[in-house]
């Protein structure tokens, strides 16, 4: 049987290893035995019959997500459309709202479209690119490109719908003229989506173009073994059955510098990524000083009117001072303004949104 025959191909090659590793020494390479072996073993071994199926089954858990992912994502486009063109956004006269929500039952249905489906649309096609990427890497590399491209192609799109917001830096509204602040922009909420659709397909995206380049270096790697390599050692079965013999071919352990040397590595990227986060944070901290705390004040002209806002802007009793009142009321803590540009840019320090 081909059991029979792969063991007795196992034991020549043991008594093989043996007698070079007496004459020799322990670098003998496995190569030499690899190429002595190699058409042995490319007949007697057999195919692997669970291959096909398992690569049938990764296709089709990778199909199913995308297939769900792309549902998802059209039932949220289809609502987000349908909610855009709602009183709510297009009109911003309230007397002139057809309902007195600014929404009709069909649109409703729209935002709760967006609301769900864009996220698990996000979480299908991620994991399909996770299923893509253990595939084999001729399979693998092609999908995931696919996948990036469409990434690509909804990044690109929503980049249209945050264009008015974008072409000021997001922060640097302030800077624009009035001329500039008087031209009509796009609602607030079709500039708001298109901002976080950008962060998720670019993230998306981020993740697949990794995945694709992994599937890719494998690919090249596979693609540059010898023959003697894929006959033994590549394709063949697995080196540990030919150094089954005793004790003495177990590999030494490693020095104890060596495994300190190893770890360092890891502490720093610990390190690294903690400083990163903490950048993130104080990043976070200073957009929230600088931008409006409402989705529907994002559109050029409302970030530049809140930049610029400062105490005793609000038409409030207690704005004369600051938020929490005057003086003697005894707070704790205080909204902070910091005025960087006069007449044009203020920051806004809320003690609420620094502890959150």
């Amino acid at each position: 049987s081909e059991r029979q025959r792969l063991t007795s191909v196992f034991s020549r090659a043991d008594a093989r290893w043996r007698s070079r590793r007496a004459a020799h020494g322990a670098k003998t390479e496995m190569v030499v035995l690899s190429a002595e072996l190699g058409p042995e073993l490319s007949t007697a071994s057999t195919p692997s019959t669970g291959a096909l199926p398992t690569t049938k089954r990764a296709l089709a858990a990778c199909g199913l997500r995308a297939a769900l992912g792309f549902t998802f994502a059209a039932l949220a486009y289809v609502g987000n459309r349908r909610f855009a063109n709602s009183d709510y956004n297009a009109e911003p006269d309230h007397t002139k709202w057809n309902t007195c929500a600014g929404y009709t039952k069909n649109e409703f249905v729209g935002v709760a479209l967006v609301t769900f489906g864009f996220p698990l649309a996000w979480l299908c096609l991620s994991s399909a690119a996770v299923s893509a990427a253990r595939l084999r890497p001729q399979i693998a590399v092609p999908v995931l490109l696919g996948l990036l491209a469409c990434s690509v192609a909804a990044f690109v799109e929503a980049t249209k719908d945050a264009e008015d917001l974008l072409k000021c830096g997001v922060v640097f509204c302030y800077k624009l003229s009035d001329k500039e602040l008087a031209k009509k922009s796009k609602p607030p909420y079709t500039i708001v989506l298109g901002g976080a659709l950008m962060f998720g397909a670019g993230a998306l995206g981020l993740l697949q173009l990794g995945l694709a380049v992994a599937a890719l270096r494998r690919l090249t790697k596979s693609s540059r073994k010898t023959e003697a390599e894929e006959g033994l050692l590549g394709s063949g079965p697995p080196r540990a059955l030919l150094h089954s013999g005793g004790d003495d071919e177990a590999p030494a352990a490693a020095p104890r510098g060596v495994a300190r040397k190893a770890a360092a590595p890891s502490k720093m990227a610990a390190v690294a990524w903690t400083v990163a986060l903490l950048a993130v944070l104080a990043g976070l901290l200073l957009l929230t000083a600088l931008l409006p705390n409402s989705w529907d004040a994002f559109s050029p002209s409302a970030v530049a009117s809140y930049q610029k806002m400062n105490r005793g802007d609000r038409p409030t009793p207690w704005s004369q001072e600051e938020p929490e009142g005057p003086d003697d009321r005894g707070a704790w803590f205080r909204t902070t303004f910091r005025e960087l540009v006069p007449g044009k840019l203020v920051l806004k320090l809320y003690p609420d949104v620094a502890m959150y």
